[in-house]
């Protein structure tokens, strides 16, 4: 696409499933510097700078984003595995390139370089850490990581002074292998979600005044949820819930807007 110049903007989306090896043990990054095939010496192993300086006259600009960096055991290795690609690039290329990393759990400093700095393999997983600074609507902070300027960006979008957060922990001990990883059934999911049904009962029935906010990152649990709330009671959409997706219609959009702060 590059040496042909169809274009002078290449826009490229990858999913979750990048993340990982392949059985035979490719990655993202086996792929990824195909884009700059026409300016590469395989042979030599290094860039041709003549033709990089080329390609960076048209595309001058280019950014790559990793979006829920901790929601994959394997995320952290492939920022590793990108950084380590653009570290061929040189000044002379003429490049602009920025690497952008997006997940809830990136709240300091600390957070990155006690988490990200290594390759190995962790479970996904969300951090929670004590925030010593002022909780400002929009943050922006500068530092070093791995010998590189890097800009942390915070928003904090929680309107309320104190968060009470209450936890059940849910624990499955079973000795892992694969064709029991991959079950659709399994007994640990089946328990969350019946645990927050028997939550959403207590509340409507001891407190059915208040909002509830269930939230859940699976469309399809979402539907079952609503479906079993349904088999014990009246529960009518637009009247007694709404859901909040990626999805929603635009008259569905106005409905959401009409909820009270």
């Amino acid at each position: 696409m590059i040496k042909s110049e169809i274009s002078n903007n290449i826009v490229a989306t990858v999913s979750m499933q990048s993340y990982k090896k392949t059985p035979r043990g490719n990655t993202f990054n086996k792929h990824f510097p195909k884009i700059f095939n026409s300016a590469y010496n395989s042979r030599k192993g290094k860039f041709l700078e003549d033709n990089m300086r080329n390609i960076s006259s048209r595309i001058k600009h280019i950014f790559v984003m990793v979006d829920e960096i901790k929601g994959d055991e394997n995320g952290v290795n492939l920022l590793h595995e990108i950084s380590k690609f653009f570290r061929q690039f040189t000044e002379e290329y003429g490049f602009n390139y920025k690497i952008i990393v997006a997940d809830a759990s990136i709240v300091n400093p600390d957070v990155i370089n006690q988490h990200f700095s290594s390759t190995v393999s962790e479970p996904n997983k969300i951090f929670f850490r004590q925030n010593f600074s002022k909780n400002l609507p929009l943050s922006i902070e500068n530092f070093t990581f791995k010998k590189k300027p890097v800009t942390i960006i915070n928003s904090n979008a929680y309107p309320a002074k104190i968060l009470k957060i209450t936890y059940k922990l849910f624990i499955e001990s079973i000795e892992f292998h694969e064709e029991l990883y991959l079950q659709k059934n399994k007994p640990l999911k089946e328990a969350v979600q019946k645990q927050i049904i028997k939550d959403i009962k207590y509340i409507l029935k001891n407190n059915p005044s208040e909002q509830i906010i269930v939230y859940i990152q699976d469309k399809e649990k979402l539907a079952e949820l609503i479906t079993q709330i349904k088999r014990f009671r009246k529960f009518e959409e637009k009247k007694d819930y709404l859901e909040i997706h990626a999805n929603l219609r635009d008259q569905d959009k106005k409905e959401v807007k009409k909820i009270p702060g």
